[in-house]
């Protein structure tokens, strides 16, 4: 099970994520939310803040439950993806 993760770059600097994850009999959840850059003192890094997640996704606990897991997927796919451009 790997996510779809897409970004998208906002006008303000800020990064749109949109997450999609097909569980176990095709059950899906979607949710989307902002990277957004701030300075750490040695350089800029990203924190995701959730938007909106689908209430009619397969589980509307599942960020409650793995919210770490999903944050730390979309910034390693965001830092890979930054590397490779």
């Amino acid at each position: 099970m790997h996510p779809t993760i897409e970004f998208t770059q906002s006008d303000l600097g800020r990064i749109e994520v949109v997450f999609t994850l097909v569980r176990e009999h095709d059950s899906e959840v979607y949710l989307d939310g902002t990277l957004v850059p701030y300075h750490s003192g040695r350089a800029v890094e990203h924190s995701f803040e959730i938007g909106w997640v689908d209430p009619h996704s397969a589980d509307g606990e599942y960020w409650d439950d793995h919210w770490e897991q999903i944050e730390e997927d979309i910034l390693k796919a965001f830092y890979n993806q930054k590397q490779a451009i």
